[in-house]
Protein backbone atom coordinates (compact mmCIF):
# COMPACT_ATOMS: atom_id res chain seq x y z
CA UNK A 1 0.00 0.00 0.00
CA UNK A 2 1.42 3.54 -0.85
CA UNK A 3 1.24 5.98 1.28
CA UNK A 4 1.48 9.75 1.41
CA UNK A 5 1.54 11.73 4.99
CA UNK A 6 2.09 15.86 5.91
CA UNK A 7 1.98 17.24 9.26
CA UNK A 8 -0.71 19.97 10.01
CA UNK A 9 -2.74 21.78 11.60
CA UNK A 10 -6.68 21.05 11.83
CA UNK A 11 -8.71 24.11 12.09
CA UNK A 12 -12.40 25.42 12.42
CA UNK A 13 -12.41 28.32 10.42
CA UNK A 14 -16.46 29.22 12.26
CA UNK A 15 -14.78 29.28 15.45
CA UNK A 16 -10.95 29.84 15.39
CA UNK A 17 -10.31 26.48 16.92
CA UNK A 18 -7.15 23.73 16.51
CA UNK A 19 -8.32 20.21 17.57
CA UNK A 20 -5.33 19.21 19.82
CA UNK A 21 -4.42 15.67 21.74
CA UNK A 22 -3.35 16.63 25.21
CA UNK A 23 -0.84 14.69 28.02
CA UNK A 24 -3.18 11.81 28.30
CA UNK A 25 -3.77 11.31 24.60
CA UNK A 26 -7.18 13.04 24.89
CA UNK A 27 -8.94 15.33 22.07
CA UNK A 28 -9.40 19.40 23.16
CA UNK A 29 -10.42 22.28 21.01
CA UNK A 30 -7.66 25.70 21.77
CA UNK A 31 -6.76 28.58 19.79
CA UNK A 32 -3.43 27.39 20.21
CA UNK A 33 -1.07 26.94 17.10
CA UNK A 34 1.54 24.38 18.77
CA UNK A 35 2.87 20.72 18.96
CA UNK A 36 -0.02 19.68 20.62
CA UNK A 37 -2.19 20.55 17.75
CA UNK A 38 -0.07 19.25 14.90
CA UNK A 39 -1.21 16.31 12.91
CA UNK A 40 -0.25 13.63 10.50
CA UNK A 41 -2.16 13.04 7.94
CA UNK A 42 -1.29 9.62 6.34
CA UNK A 43 -3.26 9.12 3.09
CA UNK A 44 -3.17 5.72 1.34
CA UNK A 45 -2.97 6.71 -2.45
CA UNK A 46 -4.41 3.70 -3.34
CA UNK A 47 -8.00 4.55 -1.95
CA UNK A 48 -7.38 8.18 -1.05
CA UNK A 49 -8.91 7.61 2.50
CA UNK A 50 -6.99 9.14 5.01
CA UNK A 51 -5.75 8.22 9.22
CA UNK A 52 -4.92 11.35 11.22
CA UNK A 53 -2.31 10.63 14.06
CA UNK A 54 -1.04 13.10 16.58
CA UNK A 55 2.59 14.47 15.89
CA UNK A 56 3.14 14.04 19.44
CA UNK A 57 1.25 10.91 20.31
CA UNK A 58 2.43 8.78 17.17
CA UNK A 59 0.47 6.33 18.55
CA UNK A 60 -3.01 8.12 18.65
CA UNK A 61 -5.23 8.01 16.11
CA UNK A 62 -8.49 10.12 15.29
CA UNK A 63 -11.54 8.04 15.28
CA UNK A 64 -15.31 8.38 15.45
CA UNK A 65 -18.23 6.47 16.62
CA UNK A 66 -21.67 5.53 15.23
CA UNK A 67 -23.14 8.01 17.61
CA UNK A 68 -21.08 11.02 16.59
CA UNK A 69 -18.47 11.03 19.36
CA UNK A 70 -14.87 11.69 18.48
CA UNK A 71 -11.87 10.45 20.47
CA UNK A 72 -8.48 8.89 19.94
CA UNK A 73 -7.33 5.03 19.70
CA UNK A 74 -4.29 3.44 18.89
CA UNK A 75 -5.59 1.04 15.99
CA UNK A 76 -4.13 2.37 12.76
CA UNK A 77 -5.48 -0.68 10.95
CA UNK A 78 -9.49 0.11 12.44
CA UNK A 79 -12.12 1.33 9.38
CA UNK A 80 -13.74 3.64 12.44
CA UNK A 81 -10.33 5.35 12.13
CA UNK A 82 -10.42 6.05 8.03
CA UNK A 83 -11.90 9.58 6.61
CA UNK A 84 -12.39 10.82 3.25
CA UNK A 85 -11.64 14.78 2.56
CA UNK A 86 -13.92 16.17 0.17
CA UNK A 87 -14.02 19.99 -0.89
CA UNK A 88 -16.78 22.07 0.86
CA UNK A 89 -19.23 23.32 -2.13
CA UNK A 90 -20.90 26.02 -0.41
CA UNK A 91 -18.13 27.24 1.92
CA UNK A 92 -14.47 27.93 1.79
CA UNK A 93 -12.41 24.93 3.47
CA UNK A 94 -13.14 21.00 3.44
CA UNK A 95 -15.56 18.33 5.08
CA UNK A 96 -14.04 15.89 6.54
CA UNK A 97 -15.87 12.27 6.42
CA UNK A 98 -15.94 8.95 8.80
CA UNK A 99 -15.25 6.50 5.59
CA UNK A 100 -17.18 3.84 7.92
CA UNK A 101 -20.26 5.75 9.42
CA UNK A 102 -21.13 8.33 6.90
CA UNK A 103 -20.91 11.28 9.22
CA UNK A 104 -18.97 14.74 9.38
CA UNK A 105 -16.82 16.17 11.44
CA UNK A 106 -18.08 19.12 13.53
CA UNK A 107 -17.43 21.54 15.52
CA UNK A 108 -20.37 23.42 17.89
CA UNK A 109 -18.14 25.79 19.12
CA UNK A 110 -17.98 23.61 22.46
CA UNK A 111 -18.12 20.24 21.13
CA UNK A 112 -16.32 18.42 18.63
CA UNK A 113 -18.39 15.61 17.30
CA UNK A 114 -19.42 13.94 13.69
CA UNK A 115 -23.60 14.47 12.12
CA UNK A 116 -24.86 12.54 9.51
CA UNK A 117 -25.28 16.09 7.87
CA UNK A 118 -23.30 19.04 6.26
CA UNK A 119 -23.52 22.74 7.85
CA UNK A 120 -21.11 25.69 8.61
CA UNK A 121 -19.99 23.88 11.58
CA UNK A 122 -18.35 21.21 9.12
CA UNK A 123 -16.05 23.69 7.14
CA UNK A 124 -12.55 22.81 7.93
CA UNK A 125 -8.95 24.42 7.21
CA UNK A 126 -6.05 21.86 6.67
CA UNK A 127 -3.06 24.17 7.81
CA UNK A 128 0.53 23.33 7.15
CA UNK A 129 2.60 22.95 10.48
CA UNK A 130 5.68 24.93 9.10
CA UNK A 131 3.47 27.41 8.68
CA UNK A 132 5.61 28.85 5.31
CA UNK A 133 8.27 29.38 8.00
CA UNK A 134 11.66 28.09 6.57
CA UNK A 135 15.66 27.80 6.90
CA UNK A 136 16.94 28.20 3.46
CA UNK A 137 20.55 26.20 2.91
CA UNK A 138 22.66 26.57 -0.02
CA UNK A 139 22.47 22.82 -0.96
CA UNK A 140 26.42 22.02 -1.23
CA UNK A 141 27.44 24.66 1.35
CA UNK A 142 26.17 24.29 4.66
CA UNK A 143 25.74 27.92 4.78
CA UNK A 144 22.01 29.52 5.87
CA UNK A 145 20.54 32.71 4.43
CA UNK A 146 20.45 35.02 7.20
CA UNK A 147 20.39 38.96 7.88
CA UNK A 148 20.86 42.03 10.29
CA UNK A 149 18.46 44.50 9.79
CA UNK A 150 20.75 46.19 7.45
CA UNK A 151 22.09 43.41 5.48
CA UNK A 152 21.41 40.04 4.21
CA UNK A 153 24.29 37.14 4.59
CA UNK A 154 25.07 33.60 4.84
CA UNK A 155 26.01 31.83 8.08
CA UNK A 156 26.27 28.17 9.06
CA UNK A 157 23.44 28.62 12.37
CA UNK A 158 20.27 28.05 12.58
CA UNK A 159 18.48 30.87 15.09
CA UNK A 160 16.05 33.33 14.56
CA UNK A 161 18.24 35.55 12.27
CA UNK A 162 18.23 32.61 9.78
CA UNK A 163 14.02 32.04 9.53
CA UNK A 164 11.99 33.43 6.57
CA UNK A 165 8.38 33.65 5.72
CA UNK A 166 7.99 32.33 2.20
CA UNK A 167 4.80 33.43 0.92
CA UNK A 168 3.13 33.07 -2.52
CA UNK A 169 1.99 36.30 -4.42
CA UNK A 170 -1.58 34.82 -5.05
CA UNK A 171 -1.00 36.81 -8.21
CA UNK A 172 1.37 34.61 -10.06
CA UNK A 173 2.28 30.55 -10.25
CA UNK A 174 5.43 30.35 -8.64
CA UNK A 175 5.89 33.86 -7.34
CA UNK A 176 6.87 34.44 -3.52
CA UNK A 177 8.27 37.13 -0.97
CA UNK A 178 10.72 36.39 1.49
CA UNK A 179 10.12 37.97 5.13
CA UNK A 180 12.98 38.09 7.79
CA UNK A 181 10.88 36.49 11.09
CA UNK A 182 13.20 38.30 13.22
CA UNK A 183 13.68 41.25 10.94
CA UNK A 184 10.12 41.98 9.47
CA UNK A 185 11.85 43.09 6.16
CA UNK A 186 11.67 41.24 2.91
CA UNK A 187 14.91 39.90 0.88
CA UNK A 188 15.43 41.62 -1.95
CA UNK A 189 17.38 42.18 -5.38
CA UNK A 190 19.27 45.33 -6.80
CA UNK A 191 19.74 45.67 -10.82
CA UNK A 192 23.23 45.70 -10.06
CA UNK A 193 23.14 41.77 -8.30
CA UNK A 194 23.32 43.11 -4.80
CA UNK A 195 20.98 41.17 -2.32
CA UNK A 196 19.49 43.58 0.29
CA UNK A 197 16.69 43.56 2.56
CA UNK A 198 13.92 46.38 2.44
CA UNK A 199 10.24 47.64 3.59
CA UNK A 200 9.57 47.39 0.39
CA UNK A 201 8.10 43.83 -0.85
CA UNK A 202 10.20 42.26 -3.12
CA UNK A 203 9.38 39.25 -5.43
CA UNK A 204 11.29 35.78 -6.19
CA UNK A 205 10.21 33.29 -8.27
CA UNK A 206 11.27 29.73 -6.97
CA UNK A 207 10.53 26.53 -8.95
CA UNK A 208 12.74 22.85 -8.97
CA UNK A 209 15.67 22.57 -10.16
CA UNK A 210 16.18 20.17 -12.86
CA UNK A 211 19.99 20.71 -13.39
CA UNK A 212 22.77 17.73 -13.65
CA UNK A 213 25.01 17.72 -10.37
CA UNK A 214 22.90 20.21 -8.31
CA UNK A 215 21.64 17.88 -5.40
CA UNK A 216 17.80 18.93 -6.04
CA UNK A 217 16.83 21.59 -4.47
CA UNK A 218 15.08 25.00 -5.61
CA UNK A 219 16.98 27.53 -7.91
CA UNK A 220 15.37 31.17 -6.36
CA UNK A 221 15.15 33.85 -8.95
CA UNK A 222 14.68 37.53 -8.63
CA UNK A 223 11.15 38.15 -10.46
CA UNK A 224 12.17 41.66 -11.10
CA UNK A 225 15.68 41.57 -12.42
CA UNK A 226 16.03 38.25 -13.56
CA UNK A 227 18.83 36.89 -11.35
CA UNK A 228 19.43 33.52 -9.74
CA UNK A 229 20.29 34.18 -6.32
CA UNK A 230 23.37 32.44 -5.32
CA UNK A 231 26.28 33.18 -3.11
CA UNK A 232 30.79 32.66 -4.04
CA UNK A 233 33.34 30.88 -2.00
CA UNK A 234 33.28 32.94 0.84
CA UNK A 235 29.59 32.96 1.53
CA UNK A 236 28.76 36.61 -0.55
CA UNK A 237 25.27 36.63 -1.28
CA UNK A 238 24.13 38.05 -5.56
CA UNK A 239 22.35 37.01 -8.44
CA UNK A 240 23.93 36.08 -11.38
CA UNK A 241 21.80 36.50 -15.15
CA UNK A 242 24.28 33.43 -16.20
CA UNK A 243 26.93 31.45 -14.75
CA UNK A 244 28.26 28.28 -13.41
CA UNK A 245 27.85 28.16 -9.73
CA UNK A 246 25.01 25.52 -9.93
CA UNK A 247 24.04 26.92 -6.64
CA UNK A 248 20.80 25.65 -5.46
CA UNK A 249 18.39 26.12 -2.57
CA UNK A 250 17.15 23.95 0.40
CA UNK A 251 13.69 24.80 1.97
CA UNK A 252 14.09 23.46 5.66
CA UNK A 253 10.46 23.54 7.46
CA UNK A 254 10.86 25.20 10.86
CA UNK A 255 7.97 23.18 12.60
CA UNK A 256 6.64 24.15 16.02
CA UNK A 257 8.63 22.38 19.32
CA UNK A 258 6.38 19.09 20.54
CA UNK A 259 7.90 16.33 22.62
CA UNK A 260 7.66 12.74 22.32
CA UNK A 261 4.92 10.61 24.26
CA UNK A 262 7.93 7.96 26.02
CA UNK A 263 9.28 11.56 27.18
CA UNK A 264 5.86 12.51 28.52
CA UNK A 265 5.15 9.00 30.17
CA UNK A 266 8.90 8.95 31.83
CA UNK A 267 8.19 12.96 33.28
CA UNK A 268 4.86 11.44 34.32
CA UNK A 269 5.86 8.48 35.87
CA UNK A 270 8.47 10.71 38.22
CA UNK A 271 5.65 12.68 39.56
CA UNK A 272 7.06 15.54 37.91
CA UNK A 273 5.04 18.77 37.40
CA UNK A 274 5.06 19.56 33.14
CA UNK A 275 5.08 23.04 32.08
CA UNK A 276 5.78 23.29 28.43
CA UNK A 277 5.85 26.85 26.83
CA UNK A 278 5.86 27.00 22.99
CA UNK A 279 5.81 29.46 20.38
CA UNK A 280 2.44 30.10 19.06
CA UNK A 281 2.72 30.34 15.22
CA UNK A 282 -0.28 32.58 13.39
CA UNK A 283 -0.70 30.80 9.76
CA UNK A 284 -2.86 32.07 7.05
CA UNK A 285 -6.04 30.52 6.95
CA UNK A 286 -6.00 29.55 3.22
CA UNK A 287 -3.57 26.93 2.86
CA UNK A 288 -5.88 23.80 3.29
CA UNK A 289 -6.07 24.02 -0.77
CA UNK A 290 -2.52 22.60 -0.99
CA UNK A 291 -4.35 19.01 -0.24
CA UNK A 292 -6.64 19.55 -2.93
Amino acid sequence: MEESAELCFLSSPNHDRRVGCNIQGDIYMTHNWKGWEVWRFIRDDSSGQFIITSWTHNNKVLCSGPDGQVYTTENKEGTWEKWRIVSYLNSEGLRIESVEHHRFLAFSGQDLYTKNEGGVDTAWFIEPAHGNHFFISATFHDKRLSSSSEHPFTTKSRRSWEKWIIEPTNEEIGQYTILSMEHGKYLGAEADDRIIVSTKKHLWTIAVSTQEGGGGGYLIFSTDHGGRLTLDENGNLYTEKEGDSHVTWQLEPILPHTISGKQIWSWVGLGERIVIDEPEMHLPLCSWRLLL
